[in-house]
C-alpha cells in the first residue's frame, strides 16, 4: 500500500514516496508500481506543488485493498480523457467518504459491494449535501454523479470484480406476498390522510424507481388527462432518461389530490413541515405502510426503498 501523499517524504514525479538515493524518474516508470497517482492526469497535488487532483482523494482510494483498488485503477484508465479521469476520481472519492461516514456499517470501505447505496448517496446530495461541506448539489450535478457511479459498477461487474450479491451491503427483494402487503399498507396510509407517504410508497412499489428520483417529482411530472385516457408519471432513471409509468386508478386519485392547489414546479412529495422528503422519511413511510397492513414486525426493521427496485422485467438500473 503506498505511503500517504500528504506526508513530507521525498516523492517521485507522480507523487509516490521514494527511498534516499533512488532515481524518482526511474521509479515512476517501474511497472511494479500501480498507485492511482501514477495514472496520467491523476498526479496528486503535494505540499502546494503543482498536480492534477487532491492528494487526499488519491490516498483515500489507494487505501482500498488490492482487488478493489485494482478494479478502480482499471476503470480510471479505461477512458483517455484526462478531465474525465479527474471527474471519475472526484466522484468515487466523494462516494466513499459518504459511505464511510453515513452508509451502512457493513459497507464502510467496501466500494465494490456498495452499488445499492448509490440511491441513498444521491438523495443525500440533493437534500442535505455531502461531507465535508454539507451543501446540497444541483439536480443536474447529482444525475451526472449517478451516471458515473453506475458506469463504475457496470465496468467492474463486466470484469467479475463486483459481486452480483454482497451480504450485508445489498438489499433483499420483497416477495410478491410482501409487495401486496406494501400496496395494502399504502391504502391504509391514504385512509389516515397521510397522502404524501401513501403516494411515495405506492410509487416505489409501482415503478421500482429510486428514492432520489421520487424526491424530485413535481406536478409537471404527473400527466392526468381527462376521461378514460391513461394517467402517467414520468421519472428520470439512472441513465438520465425520462421513463413513463402508468398510474393505477387508486394512485391516480391520490396524486390528483396532491397536485390540487400545489404551486407549479414545487416538489410533489413533502414532509409535514413542507420540506423535501429524504431517504429516512421514505424508509419510515415504508415501515409504517408495512405495519398498517399487518406485516410481521421482524420484517419492518429491514425494509428499505432499495428492496422495491429491480422489479422483474423492469429494472431501471
Amino acid at each position: 500500500m503506498p505511503t500517504s501523499h500528504t506526508g513530507q517524504e521525498r516523492h517521485g514525479p507522480s507523487g509516490f514516496p521514494v527511498s534516499p538515493g533512488a532515481d524518482p524518474h526511474q521509479l515512476a516508470a517501474d511497472p511494479q508500481i500501480h498507485g492511482i497517482g501514477h495514472i496520467e492526469g491523476l498526479h496528486p497535488r503535494l505540499n502546494g506543488q503543482a498536480g492534477d487532483v487532491p492528494a487526499a482523494d488519491v490516498d483515500l482510494l489507494d487505501d482500498l485493498d488490492g482487488t478493489r483498488v485494482q478494479a478502480l485503477r482499471d476503470w480510471l484508465r479505461d477512458k483517455p480523457s484526462l478531465p474525465l479521469r479527474r471527474t471519475r476520481l472526484r466522484v468515487l472519492a466523494s462516494f466513499l467518504r459518504w459511505l464511510n461516514s453515513s452508509g451502512p456499517a457493513a459497507c464502510h470501505g467496501d466500494l465494490l459491494t456498495a452499488e445499492p447505496q448509490v440511491d441513498a448517496y444521491c438523495l443525500a446530495a440533493l437534500v442535505a449535501g455531502l461531507p465535508p461541506r454539507g451543501t446540497p448539489l444541483a439536480k443536474a450535478t447529482v444525475m451526472r454523479r449517478r451516471a458515473i457511479l453506475h458506469s463504475f459498477y457496470t465496468f467492474t461487474r463486466g470484469r467479475g470484480a463486483a459481486p452480483a450479491n454482497a451480504p450485508g451491503c445489498t438489499a433483499d427483494r420483497l416477495t410478491p406476498a410482501q409487495r401486496r402487503l406494501v400496496r395494502a399498507g399504502a391504502a391504509r396510509l391514504a385512509e389516515q390522510g397521510r397522502l404524501s407517504e401513501a403516494v411515495a410508497v405506492a410509487l416505489l412499489e409501482a415503478t421500482g424507481t429510486s428514492a432520489a428520483a421520487l424526491s424530485e417529482l413535481t406536478d409537471r411530472d404527473i400527466h392526468l388527462p381527462s376521461g378514460i385516457e391513461l394517467a402517467l408519471v414520468t421519472v428520470v432513471d439512472d441513465r438520465d432518461d425520462i421513463v413513463a409509468f402508468p398510474l393505477p386508478a387508486h394512485l391516480r386519485a391520490w396524486v390528483a389530490k396532491l397536485c390540487t392547489g400545489r404551486p407549479a414546479g414545487q416538489p410533489l412529495l413533502t414532509q409535514e413541515d413542507g420540506t423535501r422528503v429524504n431517504l429516512e422519511w421514505m424508509r419510515n413511510a415504508l415501515a409504517d405502510a408495512a405495519l398498517a397492513a399487518g406485516s410481521p414486525p421482524q420484517l419492518v426493521p429491514r425494509l428499505d426503498p432499495q428492496m422495491l427496485r429491480a422489479r422483474a422485467g423492469r429494472d431501471l438500473r
